[in-house]
Protein backbone atom coordinates (compact mmCIF):
# COMPACT_ATOMS: atom_id res chain seq x y z
CA UNK A 1 0.00 0.00 0.00
CA UNK A 2 1.33 3.44 -0.95
CA UNK A 3 2.10 5.92 1.78
CA UNK A 4 0.49 9.36 1.80
CA UNK A 5 3.81 10.85 0.68
CA UNK A 6 4.03 8.47 -2.30
CA UNK A 7 0.42 9.18 -3.31
CA UNK A 8 0.98 12.93 -3.16
CA UNK A 9 4.18 12.61 -5.16
CA UNK A 10 2.44 10.61 -7.89
CA UNK A 11 -0.53 12.99 -7.97
CA UNK A 12 1.84 15.95 -8.16
CA UNK A 13 3.63 14.48 -11.20
CA UNK A 14 0.31 13.85 -12.94
CA UNK A 15 -0.79 17.36 -12.11
CA UNK A 16 2.40 18.89 -13.54
CA UNK A 17 1.87 16.98 -16.80
CA UNK A 18 -1.69 18.23 -16.97
CA UNK A 19 -0.61 21.81 -16.35
CA UNK A 20 2.01 21.63 -19.10
CA UNK A 21 -0.48 20.16 -21.57
CA UNK A 22 -3.08 22.75 -20.58
CA UNK A 23 -0.65 25.63 -21.14
CA UNK A 24 -0.10 24.55 -24.73
CA UNK A 25 -3.76 25.16 -25.53
CA UNK A 26 -4.63 27.83 -22.97
CA UNK A 27 -5.46 30.40 -25.62
CA UNK A 28 -8.50 28.45 -26.82
CA UNK A 29 -10.07 27.70 -23.46
CA UNK A 30 -13.82 28.43 -23.80
CA UNK A 31 -15.31 31.04 -21.49
CA UNK A 32 -17.80 28.51 -20.15
CA UNK A 33 -14.93 26.25 -19.03
CA UNK A 34 -13.12 29.18 -17.42
CA UNK A 35 -16.22 29.94 -15.37
CA UNK A 36 -16.51 26.27 -14.38
CA UNK A 37 -12.85 26.26 -13.28
CA UNK A 38 -13.36 29.37 -11.16
CA UNK A 39 -16.38 27.73 -9.54
CA UNK A 40 -14.37 24.60 -8.80
CA UNK A 41 -11.58 26.53 -7.06
CA UNK A 42 -14.10 28.59 -5.10
CA UNK A 43 -16.17 25.58 -4.09
CA UNK A 44 -13.18 23.56 -2.95
CA UNK A 45 -11.85 26.57 -1.08
CA UNK A 46 -15.10 26.76 0.88
CA UNK A 47 -14.86 23.17 2.15
CA UNK A 48 -14.15 23.00 5.91
CA UNK A 49 -10.80 21.42 6.76
CA UNK A 50 -10.64 18.55 9.25
CA UNK A 51 -9.59 19.52 12.75
CA UNK A 52 -6.76 16.99 12.70
CA UNK A 53 -3.88 16.71 10.21
CA UNK A 54 -4.53 20.19 8.86
CA UNK A 55 -1.27 20.33 6.95
CA UNK A 56 -1.92 17.09 5.08
CA UNK A 57 -5.54 18.05 4.43
CA UNK A 58 -4.48 21.34 2.89
CA UNK A 59 -2.01 19.53 0.66
CA UNK A 60 -4.59 17.06 -0.56
CA UNK A 61 -7.17 19.81 -1.12
CA UNK A 62 -4.68 21.89 -3.14
CA UNK A 63 -3.66 18.98 -5.35
CA UNK A 64 -7.30 17.93 -5.82
CA UNK A 65 -8.36 21.44 -6.80
CA UNK A 66 -5.53 21.84 -9.28
CA UNK A 67 -6.04 18.40 -10.78
CA UNK A 68 -9.79 18.89 -11.07
CA UNK A 69 -9.29 22.27 -12.75
CA UNK A 70 -6.77 20.77 -15.17
CA UNK A 71 -9.23 17.98 -15.90
CA UNK A 72 -11.88 20.57 -16.76
CA UNK A 73 -9.41 22.31 -19.06
CA UNK A 74 -8.57 19.11 -20.90
CA UNK A 75 -12.13 17.87 -21.10
CA UNK A 76 -13.27 21.29 -22.30
CA UNK A 77 -10.71 21.32 -25.09
CA UNK A 78 -11.43 17.73 -26.10
CA UNK A 79 -7.85 16.61 -25.36
CA UNK A 80 -7.19 13.71 -22.99
CA UNK A 81 -4.64 10.89 -22.86
CA UNK A 82 -6.44 7.52 -23.24
CA UNK A 83 -4.39 6.11 -20.35
CA UNK A 84 -5.75 8.80 -18.04
CA UNK A 85 -9.35 8.80 -19.27
CA UNK A 86 -10.49 6.11 -16.84
CA UNK A 87 -8.89 7.89 -13.88
CA UNK A 88 -10.71 11.14 -14.66
CA UNK A 89 -14.08 9.41 -14.49
CA UNK A 90 -13.66 9.37 -10.72
CA UNK A 91 -12.70 13.04 -10.35
CA UNK A 92 -15.83 15.04 -9.42
CA UNK A 93 -16.46 18.35 -11.18
CA UNK A 94 -17.58 20.56 -8.33
CA UNK A 95 -20.33 23.07 -8.97
CA UNK A 96 -22.96 23.63 -11.62
CA UNK A 97 -23.13 26.24 -14.36
CA UNK A 98 -26.65 26.99 -13.10
CA UNK A 99 -24.94 28.71 -10.15
CA UNK A 100 -23.69 31.31 -12.64
CA UNK A 101 -26.21 31.09 -15.47
CA UNK A 102 -29.74 31.03 -14.14
CA UNK A 103 -32.33 32.55 -11.85
CA UNK A 104 -32.73 32.03 -8.10
CA UNK A 105 -34.71 28.81 -8.57
CA UNK A 106 -32.05 27.24 -10.79
CA UNK A 107 -29.29 28.34 -8.42
CA UNK A 108 -31.15 26.73 -5.53
CA UNK A 109 -31.57 23.49 -7.48
CA UNK A 110 -27.82 23.54 -8.22
CA UNK A 111 -26.97 24.10 -4.55
CA UNK A 112 -29.10 21.08 -3.62
CA UNK A 113 -27.49 18.94 -6.32
CA UNK A 114 -30.80 18.54 -8.17
CA UNK A 115 -29.50 19.30 -11.67
CA UNK A 116 -28.92 16.59 -14.27
CA UNK A 117 -25.90 16.44 -16.58
CA UNK A 118 -26.68 16.17 -20.29
CA UNK A 119 -23.42 17.04 -22.09
CA UNK A 120 -24.78 16.68 -25.63
CA UNK A 121 -23.27 18.64 -28.53
CA UNK A 122 -23.69 18.84 -32.28
CA UNK A 123 -21.54 20.76 -34.79
CA UNK A 124 -22.24 22.04 -38.30
CA UNK A 125 -20.13 24.42 -40.38
CA UNK A 126 -17.88 25.35 -37.46
CA UNK A 127 -20.76 26.15 -35.07
CA UNK A 128 -21.52 23.96 -32.05
CA UNK A 129 -24.65 23.89 -29.91
CA UNK A 130 -24.31 22.21 -26.51
CA UNK A 131 -26.90 21.34 -23.88
CA UNK A 132 -24.86 20.69 -20.76
CA UNK A 133 -27.32 20.53 -17.85
CA UNK A 134 -31.02 20.61 -17.09
CA UNK A 135 -33.48 20.94 -14.24
CA UNK A 136 -36.74 18.97 -14.38
CA UNK A 137 -39.22 18.64 -11.52
CA UNK A 138 -42.55 18.12 -13.39
CA UNK A 139 -43.26 21.85 -12.94
CA UNK A 140 -40.27 23.19 -14.82
CA UNK A 141 -37.95 22.01 -17.58
CA UNK A 142 -34.98 24.33 -18.14
CA UNK A 143 -31.75 23.57 -20.00
CA UNK A 144 -28.36 25.24 -20.38
CA UNK A 145 -27.74 25.99 -24.06
CA UNK A 146 -24.35 27.20 -25.34
CA UNK A 147 -23.43 28.29 -28.87
CA UNK A 148 -19.71 28.24 -29.73
CA UNK A 149 -17.75 28.76 -32.93
CA UNK A 150 -14.70 27.00 -34.30
CA UNK A 151 -12.81 30.29 -34.57
CA UNK A 152 -12.93 30.79 -30.80
CA UNK A 153 -14.61 34.20 -31.15
CA UNK A 154 -17.73 33.43 -29.18
CA UNK A 155 -20.70 35.51 -30.25
CA UNK A 156 -23.20 36.45 -27.56
CA UNK A 157 -26.66 34.91 -27.88
CA UNK A 158 -28.12 38.41 -27.98
CA UNK A 159 -25.95 39.35 -30.96
CA UNK A 160 -26.64 36.03 -32.67
CA UNK A 161 -30.41 36.46 -32.35
CA UNK A 162 -30.21 40.11 -33.45
CA UNK A 163 -28.67 38.96 -36.75
CA UNK A 164 -31.84 36.97 -37.43
CA UNK A 165 -33.68 39.87 -39.07
CA UNK A 166 -36.75 37.82 -39.97
CA UNK A 167 -36.95 36.08 -36.57
CA UNK A 168 -36.90 32.66 -38.18
CA UNK A 169 -34.65 31.01 -35.59
CA UNK A 170 -36.77 28.46 -33.75
CA UNK A 171 -36.60 25.57 -31.32
CA UNK A 172 -38.75 22.45 -31.66
CA UNK A 173 -39.23 19.66 -29.14
CA UNK A 174 -39.95 15.95 -29.50
CA UNK A 175 -40.87 13.68 -26.58
CA UNK A 176 -40.17 9.99 -27.18
CA UNK A 177 -40.05 10.79 -30.89
CA UNK A 178 -43.41 12.59 -31.00
CA UNK A 179 -43.55 16.34 -31.79
CA UNK A 180 -44.51 18.62 -28.91
CA UNK A 181 -46.49 21.74 -29.81
CA UNK A 182 -44.77 24.09 -27.38
CA UNK A 183 -43.45 27.63 -27.34
CA UNK A 184 -39.79 28.19 -26.51
CA UNK A 185 -38.03 30.90 -24.56
CA UNK A 186 -34.32 31.63 -24.18
CA UNK A 187 -33.04 33.69 -21.27
CA UNK A 188 -29.58 35.11 -21.96
CA UNK A 189 -27.22 37.98 -21.16
CA UNK A 190 -25.47 36.41 -18.17
CA UNK A 191 -22.20 38.03 -17.11
CA UNK A 192 -19.14 36.00 -18.02
CA UNK A 193 -21.15 33.55 -20.15
CA UNK A 194 -22.99 35.61 -22.74
CA UNK A 195 -22.97 32.78 -25.29
CA UNK A 196 -24.87 30.57 -22.82
CA UNK A 197 -28.56 30.84 -22.00
CA UNK A 198 -31.42 29.06 -20.26
CA UNK A 199 -33.82 27.35 -22.65
CA UNK A 200 -37.19 26.69 -20.97
CA UNK A 201 -40.27 24.78 -22.00
CA UNK A 202 -43.78 26.21 -21.76
CA UNK A 203 -45.06 24.84 -18.40
CA UNK A 204 -48.39 23.84 -19.99
CA UNK A 205 -46.54 21.47 -22.31
CA UNK A 206 -44.20 19.80 -19.82
CA UNK A 207 -44.62 16.00 -20.05
CA UNK A 208 -46.40 14.34 -17.15
CA UNK A 209 -44.14 11.30 -16.99
CA UNK A 210 -41.08 11.21 -14.75
CA UNK A 211 -38.67 10.13 -17.50
CA UNK A 212 -38.62 10.35 -21.28
CA UNK A 213 -36.40 10.90 -24.31
CA UNK A 214 -36.24 14.56 -25.32
CA UNK A 215 -35.08 15.78 -28.72
CA UNK A 216 -34.32 19.48 -29.14
CA UNK A 217 -34.10 20.74 -32.72
CA UNK A 218 -32.65 24.20 -33.26
CA UNK A 219 -33.02 25.94 -36.60
CA UNK A 220 -30.19 28.49 -36.80
CA UNK A 221 -31.58 31.00 -39.29
CA UNK A 222 -28.31 32.95 -39.38
CA UNK A 223 -26.37 29.85 -40.45
CA UNK A 224 -29.23 28.22 -42.36
CA UNK A 225 -28.63 24.93 -40.56
CA UNK A 226 -30.57 22.63 -38.25
CA UNK A 227 -29.04 21.16 -35.10
CA UNK A 228 -30.59 18.16 -33.35
CA UNK A 229 -29.75 16.98 -29.82
CA UNK A 230 -31.39 13.96 -28.17
CA UNK A 231 -30.96 12.81 -24.57
CA UNK A 232 -32.83 11.12 -21.70
CA UNK A 233 -34.61 13.28 -19.12
CA UNK A 234 -35.36 12.12 -15.58
CA UNK A 235 -37.26 13.92 -12.87
CA UNK A 236 -35.21 15.27 -9.98
CA UNK A 237 -36.35 14.13 -6.55
CA UNK A 238 -37.36 17.58 -5.33
CA UNK A 239 -40.00 17.83 -2.63
CA UNK A 240 -43.23 19.32 -3.97
CA UNK A 241 -45.51 21.38 -1.75
CA UNK A 242 -49.04 21.29 -3.19
CA UNK A 243 -50.95 24.25 -1.81
CA UNK A 244 -54.61 23.73 -0.91
CA UNK A 245 -56.74 25.64 -3.39
CA UNK A 246 -59.98 27.49 -2.51
CA UNK A 247 -63.33 27.40 -4.26
CA UNK A 248 -63.84 29.06 -7.63
CA UNK A 249 -64.78 32.74 -7.94
CA UNK A 250 -67.12 34.38 -10.45
CA UNK A 251 -66.96 37.94 -11.77
CA UNK A 252 -67.88 39.65 -15.05
CA UNK A 253 -69.54 36.45 -16.31
CA UNK A 254 -66.29 34.49 -15.83
CA UNK A 255 -65.67 31.69 -13.32
CA UNK A 256 -62.02 31.29 -12.32
CA UNK A 257 -60.59 28.21 -10.60
CA UNK A 258 -57.08 27.48 -9.39
CA UNK A 259 -56.38 23.94 -10.53
CA UNK A 260 -52.98 23.71 -8.86
CA UNK A 261 -50.36 25.75 -7.07
CA UNK A 262 -47.14 23.78 -6.58
CA UNK A 263 -43.88 24.86 -4.94
CA UNK A 264 -40.50 23.16 -5.36
CA UNK A 265 -36.96 24.34 -4.72
CA UNK A 266 -36.67 25.58 -8.31
CA UNK A 267 -40.18 26.73 -9.19
CA UNK A 268 -43.62 27.92 -8.19
CA UNK A 269 -46.25 26.85 -10.70
CA UNK A 270 -49.77 28.23 -11.07
CA UNK A 271 -52.44 26.44 -13.15
CA UNK A 272 -55.73 28.29 -13.68
CA UNK A 273 -58.91 27.48 -15.60
CA UNK A 274 -61.63 29.93 -16.62
CA UNK A 275 -65.12 29.09 -17.85
CA UNK A 276 -68.19 31.14 -18.57
CA UNK A 277 -70.65 31.93 -15.80
CA UNK A 278 -72.51 28.81 -14.57
CA UNK A 279 -70.24 26.59 -16.65
CA UNK A 280 -71.14 28.17 -19.99
CA UNK A 281 -68.72 28.02 -22.90
CA UNK A 282 -66.04 30.69 -22.93
CA UNK A 283 -64.36 32.16 -25.99
CA UNK A 284 -62.92 35.47 -27.11
CA UNK A 285 -66.24 36.54 -28.62
CA UNK A 286 -68.14 36.03 -25.36
CA UNK A 287 -65.87 37.88 -22.93
CA UNK A 288 -65.90 41.58 -22.12
CA UNK A 289 -63.76 43.76 -24.39
CA UNK A 290 -61.49 44.86 -21.54
CA UNK A 291 -60.29 41.27 -21.13
CA UNK A 292 -58.87 41.00 -24.64
CA UNK A 293 -56.46 42.86 -26.85
CA UNK A 294 -58.15 44.67 -29.72
CA UNK A 295 -55.22 44.29 -32.11
CA UNK A 296 -54.79 40.52 -31.69
CA UNK A 297 -56.95 37.62 -30.57
CA UNK A 298 -55.37 37.20 -27.15
CA UNK A 299 -56.71 37.11 -23.61
CA UNK A 300 -55.62 40.24 -21.71
CA UNK A 301 -55.36 38.58 -18.31
CA UNK A 302 -52.25 38.10 -16.18
CA UNK A 303 -51.32 37.18 -12.62
CA UNK A 304 -49.02 38.36 -9.87
CA UNK A 305 -47.83 36.09 -7.07
CA UNK A 306 -47.28 37.86 -3.74
CA UNK A 307 -46.21 36.46 -0.36
CA UNK A 308 -47.41 37.57 3.08
CA UNK A 309 -44.68 40.26 3.15
CA UNK A 310 -45.93 41.85 -0.05
CA UNK A 311 -42.95 40.60 -2.09
CA UNK A 312 -43.69 39.83 -5.74
CA UNK A 313 -42.41 36.67 -7.39
CA UNK A 314 -40.55 36.96 -10.69
CA UNK A 315 -42.25 35.25 -13.61
CA UNK A 316 -40.22 32.66 -15.53
CA UNK A 317 -42.52 31.42 -18.27
CA UNK A 318 -46.20 31.13 -19.04
CA UNK A 319 -48.76 30.19 -21.62
CA UNK A 320 -52.47 29.81 -22.14
CA UNK A 321 -55.17 29.09 -24.65
CA UNK A 322 -58.81 28.24 -25.28
CA UNK A 323 -60.07 24.71 -25.63
CA UNK A 324 -62.77 25.10 -28.27
CA UNK A 325 -64.38 21.76 -27.40
CA UNK A 326 -64.77 22.36 -23.66
CA UNK A 327 -65.03 26.15 -23.72
CA UNK A 328 -62.37 26.38 -21.01
CA UNK A 329 -59.43 28.77 -21.00
CA UNK A 330 -56.35 27.16 -19.46
CA UNK A 331 -53.40 29.15 -18.20
CA UNK A 332 -50.14 27.87 -16.69
CA UNK A 333 -47.35 30.07 -15.36
CA UNK A 334 -44.10 29.44 -13.51
CA UNK A 335 -42.36 31.82 -11.11
CA UNK A 336 -39.07 31.95 -9.26
CA UNK A 337 -39.53 30.69 -5.69
CA UNK A 338 -39.23 33.02 -2.72
CA UNK A 339 -36.03 32.80 -0.67
CA UNK A 340 -38.06 31.49 2.29
CA UNK A 341 -41.16 29.30 2.06
CA UNK A 342 -44.06 31.75 2.51
CA UNK A 343 -46.87 31.25 5.01
CA UNK A 344 -49.38 32.37 2.38
CA UNK A 345 -49.60 33.14 -1.33
CA UNK A 346 -51.88 35.73 -2.92
CA UNK A 347 -52.80 35.30 -6.59
CA UNK A 348 -53.65 38.73 -8.02
CA UNK A 349 -55.20 38.74 -11.52
CA UNK A 350 -54.83 41.93 -13.55
CA UNK A 351 -55.28 43.33 -17.05
CA UNK A 352 -53.18 45.81 -18.99
CA UNK A 353 -54.77 49.19 -19.63
CA UNK A 354 -52.26 51.03 -21.76
CA UNK A 355 -48.99 50.83 -19.85
CA UNK A 356 -50.72 50.39 -16.50
CA UNK A 357 -52.01 47.39 -14.56
CA UNK A 358 -55.61 47.22 -13.41
CA UNK A 359 -56.11 44.59 -10.71
CA UNK A 360 -59.29 42.53 -10.33
CA UNK A 361 -59.77 42.08 -6.56
CA UNK A 362 -63.02 40.13 -7.11
CA UNK A 363 -60.93 37.28 -8.59
CA UNK A 364 -58.11 37.43 -6.04
CA UNK A 365 -57.17 34.25 -4.14
CA UNK A 366 -55.29 33.85 -0.85
CA UNK A 367 -53.69 30.42 -0.43
CA UNK A 368 -52.31 29.19 2.92
CA UNK A 369 -49.01 27.31 2.64
CA UNK A 370 -48.24 24.42 4.98
CA UNK A 371 -44.85 24.71 6.67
Amino acid sequence: MKTMKEELSMTYRVERQLQQMGQEDSGTLPEMIRVRMDQTYAKLGEQPLPQQQKKKSRGVAWVSASTAAAAILLLGSGFLFPVMAEAFKNIPIVGSMFQTVGDTGLRKAAELGKTNDVNQSVTHDGVTFTISELVFDNNRLSMLLTRTTESGEQQSLKKWLSHDKDHETRVSYFVDGKPLDAEWSLQHGFEGADNTGVLSLDPMKIPKQDQFELTVEIWDAVLGQQFSLAFPVQKSDMETNLVQVPQAKTFDHMTMSIEQFAITSSTMRLDISITGESGQLLNLESIDEKYKYKEIDEFNLYYEIVNEKGEKAIEIEGGGGFNDETGIYLNSMSFQPFAVLPSSITVKPYIHVGKNKTYIPELEFVLPVEQ
